[in-house]
């Protein structure tokens, strides 16, 4: 009697670490790239995990159960390399062309405030000197290029500043300071305050964020509008181009048809009240 109780016992035991193993492990996994540049993903302080791109993911997470779903921290370049190496991973980027050879994108998702060109205040004399040209109004980013000769530009090794904008960066990329560290806003915000380069693109409300970080004057800074820049930026979520990559983006898309009322665009707009 004991003998059978305890089989009995242990069949049921069996019975039900199959059965949670058949609606876990059996699960595919999606890997969820964070890279380093908040308020999109915030990875360390009293806002971890807190940046838009974090409380996105983590929304759209709640709603695919289907999957297993693991975050890892890593600079773009490193999703980038693991979407190549058909890994099912996911995260979110803006869209241009050539990511578009290795990732399927989402609907747009965000519409965020476009880049601005940046600058110390101080310098702006001797830069409008240098490029023959007012950053009083709104500047070509094609124009600021054919004066490279004389500026010190820098931008992120792997980060997209959208689709217009890459494309020009990219036929000058020779000519400038091109950085793979993994802070992709705060080290060219302190590299610009400390008088070592000379101009750098960025968000306004990135530049208010690391204000608060970084401690420096909002005055200290100065910027200029850039004239191949649209309106608004759409923010995707892109995954492998496999077919289990496209499973997931359907997926978000249908979430997402689901919810007119824009739940992911409110986690951005909190970090525009916040910093603004």
């Amino acid at each position: 009697m004991v003998l059978a109780k305890y089989l009995c016992r242990y069949s049921a035991l069996i019975l039900t670490l199959c059965a949670f193993s058949s609606t876990s492990y059996g699960k595919e996994t999606i890997t969820w790239i964070e890279y380093g540049l908040p308020p999109v993903f915030i990875s360390s302080g009293p806002h971890k995990n807190q940046g838009f791109a974090n409380q996105s993911a983590k929304w759209l997470q709640q709603r695919m159960p289907q999957w297993r779903h693991v975050t890892k921290l890593g600079a773009i370049p490193r999703f980038l390399s693991m979407a190549k190496t058909k890994h099912l991973v996911c995260s979110s980027v803006l869209k241009n062309a050539a990511r578009e050879n290795d990732l399927y994108f989402s609907k747009p998702l965000q519409s965020l405030s476009p880049h601005r060109l940046y600058f110390l205040a101080k310098n702006k004399a001797v830069l409008e000197t240098k490029i023959g040209h007012s950053l009083s109004q709104i500047i070509s980013l094609e124009e600021i290029m054919k004066h490279l000769d004389k500026l010190v530009f820098a931008i992120a090794g792997g980060r997209s500043y959208g689709d217009n904008r890459d494309k020009i960066l990219d036929k000058y990329r020779d000519q400038m300071h091109i950085s793979t560290q993994y802070k992709l806003s705060s080290q060219f915000i302190t590299r610009l305050l400390a008088d070592r380069v000379d101009l750098i693109i960025e968000y306004p409300w990135i530049i208010a964020y690391e204000q608060t970080q970084l401690n420096f004057e909002r005055d200290d800074l100065a910027s200029v509008a850039i004239a191949e820049s649209a309106p608004i930026l759409e923010v995707y979520i892109a995954c492998s181009k496999t077919p289990a990559g496209k499973a997931v983006i359907d997926a978000i898309n249908q979430i997402s048809d689901a919810h007119p009322e824009s739940p992911l665009q409110q986690f951005v707009e909190q970090w525009n009240t916040a910093t603004n």
